[in-house]
């Protein structure tokens, strides 16, 4: 088998021959608009042209221009590194039948839809007329909304009869792009996803080459112990892929969070030991209330990382939200003995533990001093952390300690005079504890002049204090008018 082409990499082993030529497919004669061959295979007595499609897009406006040809020149490339795949068969077998799906947009916007189409377009005519190619979707319905499972795919490639099946996503824009892809073998249901950047168009031949070569071999190695290394490699990368397109979604709506958990459970699908994802996955079961799956994820991920802290700080949440305190002070424990210097767990420890066996914030019989040793126990590694003044601030509070409230909330706002929530809590001292209105009235201004997020009610309160001022100051004068006698 020959192969040739302006993108190479290096020649597996039992490829007869391997001829890259890069200046052969320039920049200069991209922009030119000279269609050059990306790839030239020879199988047997027959040689497949694979052309260079992206200079279909060259009557664009330059600026246009330079964004959709890095990412159309990775889909090109792409296309003949599946070629060689497909016809890396000896030459006197049956060349490989593929079947391409429509594109999937993950974003929504014109852009995206246009850039979907643009792409799926590419490879249905790099193939076009090419033998063994089948397409589901055609130039008129290139897209659908709706992501294929792996379980769609094996079910499309078993009713067409063919040996690999092609599904894609894009996500990005407007300036970087990036094209998700798998593809996949009906026959054993595994899938191979791989993604490539639209990066820079002089940058991206290292990372192309490097993709082929790894793919490649993967693809075609008869050698079962290189083949399970590859898979590893690639199913590895996939899996992060996966992971960072969960993160990057955004918003706690149930469809959104519904995207997420399936991305992040094709991510553990890859990896099974991926403790990250299974964090990722948990707390967006928690954000969509369904406690008992959080749990899971955050036990596996304890059951393949037994040390890991986080996990136990993330199942102490899920446990605080059932109010089921003790249980989440076992797990906020835990957390710490991993992690003594852990704020966020020995805060969370104290607030657990302001609740009595009745259920009662601050009841009767609530463990005051453990609650004043954690929030201590923060400030005793890291004084800056302002929250833990907060937290010793309103438990004093409670136990009618008002001068060490006071003193402990002017030492927060001391070490930052712009710390909303300790001129809040500080002009909640004054308001309702100390009965000071006109100090009280200074904090809450001072919040509002930071912009807190309760500055309504506090503009509210504003407005009643100095109307007790007021009524205050009309009483005392009423008071001091000296009594006429009857």
């Amino acid at each position: 088998m020959n192969i040739s082409g302006h993108y190479g990499a290096q020649q597996p082993s039992h490829f007869q021959s391997y001829a890259p030529s890069r200046n052969s497919g320039s920049l200069d004669q991209l922009n030119r608009g000279i269609p050059t061959p990306l790839l030239s295979l020879q199988r047997g007595k027959k040689t497949l042209d694979f052309p260079d499609q992206t200079h279909n897009l060259y009557s664009m406006n330059l600026s246009t221009f330079q964004t959709w040809l890095r990412t159309a020149q990775c889909a090109a490339v792409f296309t003949l590194t599946l070629a060689a795949v497909l016809y890396a068969a000896p030459a006197d077998n049956p060349a490989p039948r593929l079947l391409i799906l429509p594109f999937v947009p993950l974003e929504t916007g014109e852009a995206s839809q246009l850039m979907t189409s643009d792409l799926f377009h590419i490879f249905v005519d790099t193939f076009s007329g090419k033998p063994g190619i089948e397409v589901l979707g055609d130039h008129a319905h290139p897209m659908t909304t709706k992501s294929y499972s792996d379980e769609d795919m094996q079910a499309e490639g078993t009713n067409t009869g063919v040996d690999w099946v092609l599904a894609g996503e894009l996500q990005g824009g407007p300036h970087n792009w990036e094209l998700f892809l798998r593809i996949m073998d009906p026959k054993d249901g595994i899938t191979r996803p791989s993604s490539i950047k639209g990066i820079n168009t002089y940058q991206m031949v290292e990372s192309v080459d490097d993709w082929i070569q790894r793919n490649m071999v993967f693809l075609t190695t008869t050698d079962s112990t290189v083949r399970a290394q590859k898979e590893g490699e690639i199913n590895q990368e996939s899996a992060v892929n996966y992971y960072k397109q969960a993160r990057r979604l955004t918003g706690d709506d149930p469809k959104t969070l519904n995207q997420k958990i399936d991305l992040l459970q094709k991510a553990i699908d890859l990896m099974p030991g991926f403790v990250s994802a299974y964090l990722s996955l948990g707390y967006a079961y928690q954000q969509l209330r369904n406690y008992d799956a959080a749990l899971d994820a955050y036990q596996t991920a304890i059951q393949i990382k037994p040390t890991y802290d986080k996990a136990y700080y993330d199942m102490g949440t899920v446990y605080q939200d059932l109010s089921k305190w003790a249980e989440a002070a076992k797990a906020y424990t835990k957390a710490i003995e991993l992690n003594p210097k852990y704020r966020e767990a020995w805060f969370n420890l104290a607030w657990v533990m302001k609740y009595n066996a009745n259920n009662q914030e601050y009841g009767e019989g609530f463990d005051v001093d453990s609650v004043e040793h954690c929030l201590r126990k923060i400030i005793e590694f890291d004084p800056s952390w302002l929250k833990a003044y907060v937290g010793l601030g309103n438990l004093y509070m409670h136990t009618d300690e008002l001068e060490k409230a006071k003193s402990t909330l002017e030492e927060a706002i001391r070490r930052d005079d712009r710390f909303e929530e300790g001129w809040y809590t500080l002009s909640i001292l004054y308001d309702n504890y100390i009965h000071d209105y006109p100090a009280a009235i200074d904090c809450y201004e001072r919040y509002i002049e930071l912009g807190g997020h309760r500055a309504p009610g506090a503009r509210n309160r504003i407005a009643y204090l100095q109307q007790q001022i007021a009524l205050q100051d009309s009483l005392s004068k009423l008071n001091s008018q000296p009594q006429t006698a009857p």
